[in-house]
């Protein structure tokens, strides 16, 4: 289900983008998805949380800090 057709099916209060610290194609996606959620104004009323997940693989980590 695209991003587009959860808002407008569900109306939730806030988001939480998950992207995988092992894979950098998921911090992609979640950047298009932050990006989309700025650009539809989404985040001026609601919350947008964005989370690292598989914090504990640490030796296997992909995407750092600052997002390369």
């Amino acid at each position: 289900m695209s991003v587009e057709n959860c808002l407008s099916t569900y109306d939730p209060h806030a988001c939480v983008v998950v992207y995988s610290i092992t894979d950098k194609g998921s911090f992609k996606k979640a950047e298009d998805t932050l990006t989309y959620l700025w650009r539809e104004n989404y985040s001026k009323d609601k919350a947008v949380i964005l989370v690292g997940n598989k914090v504990d693989l640490a030796r296997s980590r992909i995407v750092n800090n600052s997002g390369e």
